[in-house]
């Protein structure tokens, strides 16, 4: 087996001009021209395209939401290579043997910080459920802040009068787009007409709106749930929340219903998948109560450390780590799967035998499952880290 020592993630920093903000940017302490500016509304931490560097400080690289594959990296002259690269050389070596048994040869775990809010309705298939082109996409949230979603619809028998809804507004928001490229609309003005018809009979009618504590778990990985993130006065920042999922394009597995008025700048719509989103989502009335995603955690305390249990399905496990000062033990062990760390808001430095890895606040840290077990020692008297492996 190869010997890869730990290393840096290059995070990727993603502009969504329509639900992002300054979060991300002001978490991780950059002031570099190319984001500071920028709503910034996801930040890739973990992905199969990720970059890895030993080196720092640590860099980041930016992309615009329609140009992932072709990012712009803040220092072009620090080394860095792809995380599959690494893979290649030795998949159990990197990924570890539970990886291997389920067949990957490359990260199938996506994750992601976001700062989001006025998100289209969305559902993702239930996984063993695939139709079309579609795959599931199992995914967690964990709410950094407090925020706002909608889980499940609030009454499954309307859903038909629920669907003839979303085809009416994106009937009339393809109308207005029309008119908007023709030159007979300004976008100002089809943006107001398009919020005017819908705000007639808004489709958040149909659904369960719940605002989310500062620490809520939610779990969605089993699929089929109607899911958005709303916005609202009490939450100006939207909804901070760090992002577990299964790594697979959203035009494969996200569906859409209704993408909250939305119309681009050069008077263009999102397409939608009215159709399908109706055919993924689970009616069961259980299924669609919000109380059925909402996680609870219990705090397990090991050594000089609390330990929460936020995400543990079949597809990857989230813990909570809260270190008093240093810890090495049984949650800090690497020998089948890889360790993804992250630093909510304290520093910390990581060391495995003569070698030590400081990491800042906001930044994230990839422990090769060959490493075995390493230590965590707080920047300070504590520190706490978000831990994912499977």
């Amino acid at each position: 087996m190869s010997v890869i020592q730990p290393t840096y993630i290059i995070p990727l920093l993603v502009e969504q001009p329509t639900w992002g903000g300054n979060y991300i940017v002001t978490q991780k302490q950059l002031t570099s021209p190319l984001v500071v500016d920028k709503k910034i509304g996801q930040s890739f931490e973990l992905f199969g395209g990720s970059w890895v560097t030993s080196t720092s400080p640590i860099t980041f690289a930016y992309a615009t939401a329609t140009e992932i594959q072709h990012p712009i990296f803040a220092d072009e002259t620090q080394s860095k290579e792809t995380l599959q690269s690494w893979i290649e050389q030795d998949p159990q070596a990197v990924l570890g043997s539970k990886a291997i048994q389920r067949g990957w040869q490359s990260m199938q775990v996506l994750i992601k910080f976001t700062q989001a809010q006025n998100n289209s309705y969305q559902v993702h298939v239930k996984p063993d459920k695939e139709f079309g082109k579609w795959l599931p996409k199992p995914e967690s949230w964990y709410f950094v802040e407090k925020g706002k979603a909608t889980l499940g619809l609030a009454d499954v028998t309307k859903s038909e009068e629920y669907k003839k809804r979303c085809l009416e507004i994106d009937q009339h928001a393809h109308h207005l787009s029309e008119l908007v490229q023709a030159g007979q609309l300004t976008v100002d003005a089809a943006r107001q007409q398009l919020n005017t018809f819908i705000n007639q009979d808004h489709p958040r009618r149909f659904v369960n709106t719940v605002s989310i504590e500062k620490g809520a778990i939610i779990d969605l990985s089993q699929g089929g749930t109607h899911h958005s993130w709303e916005m609202g006065d009490d939450i100006p920042e939207g909804n901070i929340v760090y992002e577990v999922q299964v790594d697979v394009q959203d035009e494969f597995c996200t569906l859409r219903s209704f993408d909250q008025g939305n119309i681009k700048s050069d008077g263009s719509v999102r397409p939608l998948t009215i159709e399908d989103y109706f055919q993924a989502l689970d009616l069961t009335p259980d299924s669609n109560t919000p109380s059925q995603f909402l996680q609870k955690s219990e705090e397990k305390y090991d050594q000089t450390a609390t330990v929460q249990t936020l995400f543990e399905n079949q597809f990857y496990v989230t813990e909570l780590l809260t270190v008093k000062k240093s810890y090495t033990g049984k949650y800090t062990e690497t020998q089948e799967s890889f360790h993804h760390l992250y630093s909510l808001m304290d520093s910390f430095t990581v060391t495995v035998g003569e070698k030590s890895w400081f990491v800042p606040a906001g930044w994230s840290f990839f422990i090769p499952a060959n490493v075995g077990r390493y230590q965590v020692l707080a920047d300070g008297e504590d520190c706490q880290i978000l831990i994912t492996h499977l």
